[in-house]
């Protein structure tokens, strides 16, 4: 194992992308002046913030679900 330890703030990962497309990538991450490893930090970031903001949307429906009025349904009197 590498000797070098990563600050406690920083993590490491694996990407599962081929050589072209890792190239692709690092090329785009120069060409919006940001290292790989910190527009790989942005991307995480986004992607679960959009995952909090479709889960919020969710929990919110499931609020105005539960606080809907129901509406009464008639049960003639020979039926109760």
């Amino acid at each position: 194992m590498n000797e070098r330890s990563l600050p406690d703030h920083q993590r490491m990962a694996r990407v599962n992308l081929g050589e072209a497309r890792w190239l692709e990538f690092r090329a785009l991450a120069r060409e919006k002046r940001r290292s790989a490893a910190d527009y790989l930090g942005r991307l995480v970031e986004k992607e679960l913030n959009r995952a909090q903001r479709t889960e919020d949307r969710r929990a919110a429906r499931r609020v105005e679900q539960a606080t809907d009025p129901v509406e009464e349904i008639w049960i003639p009197p020979w039926e109760e």
